[in-house]
């Protein structure tokens, strides 16, 4: 059966509090990373500063809990749904750092609360692809791209499915045409709809709901 976006309803963590501090431990604890030097976690190390930045625009807005009012802000509550889909190839840990990135001054964010389960067909699909390969995926180089962000991404499509966060680029061990080999293989029994890219360092999936090569 194809992977459709209802077949998995939302299960979020209740929110948390945002006037409670999101220290490196709590974090690395979402990130399932609890125990590990941070010195030894690229991925950590840069999502330190992103969290920080986060912290300081909700003070600097003076938000209430009761409002919630600024939800691109739910850094922790977006690790733990992550976190609570058990993924195991591809961890909470990359795909939250594909967010802390910046291009010509242009900061990504986190995908809005609305959008959080449009990422879990194809985070299956990548899991699905890494299962097959007997691999783990090495780098999320993308998954949401706010609108501004992805005017900055070379080659970029003003409708890409970045925005929508149904789509990855991804890294594994693999070479990236062998990647796109499986991914159409199990798109070709059914398992998802969608597209299939392939690039010099990573490859692009994404279930739009028809396919797509490129």
């Amino acid at each position: 059966m194809p992977i459709e976006p209802e077949s998995f309803p939302p299960k979020l963590p209740p929110p948390s509090d945002v006037s409670r501090p999101l220290t490196r431990r709590r974090l690395l604890r979402l990130l399932g990373l609890a125990g590990v030097g941070i010195a030894s976690i690229p991925v950590a190390e840069a999502l330190i500063p992103f969290v920080s930045r986060l912290q300081q625009q909700l003070r600097s807005r003076n938000l209430s809990v009761a409002s919630r009012s600024f939800p691109l802000m739910d850094v922790d509550n977006y690790a733990a749904f992550l976190k609570s889909r058990n993924f195991r190839r591809v961890t909470v840990s990359k795909i939250m750092a594909s967010h802390a990135k910046e291009r010509n001054g242009i900061r990504n964010m986190l995908p809005p609360r609305k959008l959080w389960t449009n990422l879990i067909p194809t985070l299956t699909v990548a899991e699905m692809i890494a299962q097959r390969l007997e691999e783990e995926v090495l780098r999320v180089v993308s998954a949401y791209r706010t609108p501004a962000y992805n005017a900055m991404c070379p080659g970029s499509a003003k409708n890409s499915q970045h925005l929508q966060n149904n789509a990855l680029d991804l890294v594994f061990k693999s070479s990236p045409k062998k990647v796109a080999e499986v991914a159409r293989e199990l798109r070709s029994l059914g398992k998802f709809r969608g597209g299939v890219g392939v690039y010099a360092s990573f490859i692009h999936i994404d279930t739009r709901g028809h396919n797509s090569d490129w």
